[in-house]
């Protein structure tokens, strides 16, 4: 059997709860005696009125830095570019420059044997393409036979040849230089046409071209975007004048016709 107080609690119960009573007025009395140091926070007044009214500014600042960024990347694109394009031309010079004459190179006497034929003498000459390739203008292991053999290279002198021989000759020759150097001219411009479109496309390609293109487009739309929104309120702006000037016409006709009615009428005389 437990013994029970007035209050209908058991002793023990009762002393719990005491204990908690003192451990927690013990605590708070403890938490009144330390008091916890002040601290006060100040600001420099101009420095927080130009941090709370400065926004706009940085954003400006930040957008102008950007764009000059964006600007310099542009630029040294364009220019990587157009270096492409000069050495691919300087590529397409070297590959069609011509050759040095083979009576202007110093080669040896008994490299070239000269018959005497009933019209005309020829002369053949024989030299090593890799020996010469420096006489030719050409780098060693390039633009050689892959057969790696000696060249011969035949020449014709007319002693006997008569006017038209010669007239045929030079006009063929007019015709075959004017002919190369039309191919020619036409290889420069295929390629100078390849150069503009591989340009643009690694253009398109690059991070800051896509970004100054999405940044015109974006202003592009807000600017038509504002032009419908004068154009509407324009539009506003002459049907009210016109429903202003047809309210003031029918004022007008229904003043008109007040008047008329209003005006006494004439008597007829007996």
């Amino acid at each position: 059997m437990t013994e029970e107080d007035d209050g209908g609690q058991s002793a023990p119960k009762r002393a719990r709860s005491d204990g908690q009573k003192a451990r927690r007025k013990k605590f708070f009395d403890g938490q009144k005696r330390q008091k916890r140091p002040k601290v006060m926070l100040t600001f420099d007044t101009d420095d927080r009125k130009s941090f709370l009214t400065g926004f706009q500014k940085r954003k400006a600042e930040r957008k102008l830095k950007a764009k000059h960024v964006l600007d310099e990347e542009l630029r040294e694109e364009r220019l990587r570019a157009k270096q492409r394009q000069k050495d691919r031309l300087l590529k397409l010079y070297d590959s069609q420059r011509p050759t040095a004459d083979i009576e202007a190179m110093a080669l040896p006497a008994e490299a070239t044997e000269t018959y005497e034929l009933p019209k005309q003498f020829v002369s053949i000459t024989t030299f090593d393409p890799k020996d010469m390739s420096g006489s030719l203008g050409l780098s060693l292991g390039h633009n050689t036979d892959n057969s790696g053999g000696e060249q011969s290279a035949v020449t014709t002198s007319g002693g006997h040849q008569s006017d038209n021989s010669e007239d045929d000759s030079s006009d063929s020759e007019a015709k075959s230089t004017a002919r190369s150097a039309s191919e020619l001219r036409q290889q420069i411009l295929d390629a100078r046409k390849a150069n503009k479109m591989e340009a643009l496309k690694s253009l398109k390609t690059n991070k800051a071209y896509q970004r100054r293109e999405k940044e015109k487009h974006r202003k592009d739309v807000s600017s038509a975007k504002q032009k419908r929104k004068e154009m509407r309120k324009e539009m506003k702006n002459m049907k009210q004048k016109t429903l202003l000037k047809r309210q003031m016409k029918n004022k007008k006709i229904n003043k008109s016709r007040e008047r008329r009615r209003r005006r006494p009428k004439p008597k007829k005389n007996k």
